[in-house]
């Protein structure tokens, strides 16, 4: 291997402390999730932004709440599938080096990571409505849509993630044919 395929000591260790402090991250998602009705929260908040004459109309009983909760943990499961993401960054650098097909195709999957958690932060409010008052009389049903710039910026961030991480897998694919011929 040459200097350019192996990670300094400083390096080595900095990926090392991030891929354990990513695990820490996610373990304390967990915890949150488990222990501090972070479901309710994300339902109350969505409960608040139906009118008081929708909240008076809709009955959450025990058939929905499982529904909304269902629809609320997306939320956090998204958030887990891109600490893994993150994480699998930090794994491959540290096991692997740079400048391998193997990390340029987990920044292809960090984009992709990112991606659909932005696509789930755009659709989230619209389901989470949806959820709470499907079962309503007519007329008061909701459905709202809404676009926030930050998810809308962490769509095209994850694109571009993506797409540099598919050149530096070509970049890597073609160094690997050159040491090849060395």
């Amino acid at each position: 291997m040459s200097k350019l395929d192996t990670l300094s000591k400083s390096a080595f260790r900095t990926c090392a402390i991030c891929k354990w402090l990513t695990l820490i991250g996610l373990a304390l998602l967990l915890i949150q999730l488990i222990a501090d009705n972070g479901l309710q929260e994300i339902a109350g908040n969505h409960w608040n932004m139906l009118s008081a004459d929708t909240q008076e109309k809709t009955r959450l009983a025990s058939a929905k709440q499982t529904i909304v909760y269902a629809v609320a943990s997306l939320n956090y499961l998204t958030m887990l599938f891109l600490g893994g993401a993150t994480w699998r960054i930090f794994h491959t650098l540290e096991k692997k080096g740079p400048f391998t097909t193997e990390l340029s195709s987990s920044i292809m999957f960090l984009g992709a990571a990112t991606i659909v958690t932005a696509c789930i932060s755009i659709l989230m409010p619209t389901m989470m409505i949806l959820a709470l008052t499907y079962d309503n009389p007519p007329g008061s049903r909701e459905l709202t849509i809404s676009f926030s710039s930050g998810a809308i910026s962490f769509l095209l961030i994850g694109m571009v993630i993506h797409i540099l991480g598919g050149i530096l897998y070509k970049a890597a694919e073609i160094a690997e044919e050159n040491r090849q011929f060395i």
